[in-house]
């Protein structure tokens, strides 16, 4: 409050010039009646305030959103994206985004990882398998009823026969592609009849 604190133990008083800035994912007064957040904390931190709310509240922000994370994203997985398909913003404005601003990243990680590198542009069927998958976790009715380890060796499946078609089966590639060592993506193939 005062820009001062001292160390535990210290005599010493030091002079800082900070600014904190905090987040908290639902009502801070809300936080406070249900007694998860202190007043106190509250009243010093909420000199200014932002409410920002979810991306399915905000769907005119999916393109600019959309733009800023393919031209990131190009740049770590060295790719040329420059134009995005009306089917996938269609798709990504019919979506209700439970895991916000973070879901949508995934989703078009998942698809720059999997487009050609000679592509300059992304498609739905880039990011469909995943897409879908999500459908099938955010609706509660469409999930079959089997262990968790069936469903996790089913996506890592399509994922790794998609890396595989996408490098013609070439092990060294694909193996780079999923950041994982060569001789597990040979295992796991082996494991799912991939190979």
């Amino acid at each position: 409050q005062d820009s001062t604190f001292r160390s535990i133990g210290s005599k010493e008083e030091k002079v800082v010039d900070v600014k904190v800035i905090a987040a908290i994912n639902e009502d801070p007064v809300m936080a406070i009646e249900k007694g998860t957040m202190r007043k106190d904390i509250y009243y010093r931190l909420s000199a200014i305030s932002f409410n920002i709310p979810p991306l399915r509240e905000r769907k005119d922000d999916i393109p600019l959103l959309t733009s800023y994370i393919v031209s990131k994203y190009n740049k770590i997985f060295n790719k040329n994206i420059k134009y995005v398909s009306n089917n996938l913003y269609k798709k990504l404005y019919e979506y209700d985004w439970p895991g916000n601003v973070r879901e949508l990243e995934n989703v078009l990680i998942y698809g720059l990882s999997m487009v050609n590198s000679t592509s300059e542009s992304l498609k739905f069927s880039d990011i469909e398998s995943k897409f879908n998958y999500m459908l099938n976790i955010n609706n509660e009715s469409n999930i079959k009823l089997e262990p968790l380890v069936t469903m996790v060796d089913k996506y890592e499946s399509s994922i790794i026969e998609k890396v595989l078609i996408n490098t013609g089966y070439n092990m060294t590639k694909a193996a780079d592609i999923l950041k994982i060592p060569r001789q597990t993506l040979q295992r796991k193939s082996k494991k799912f009849n991939l190979i």
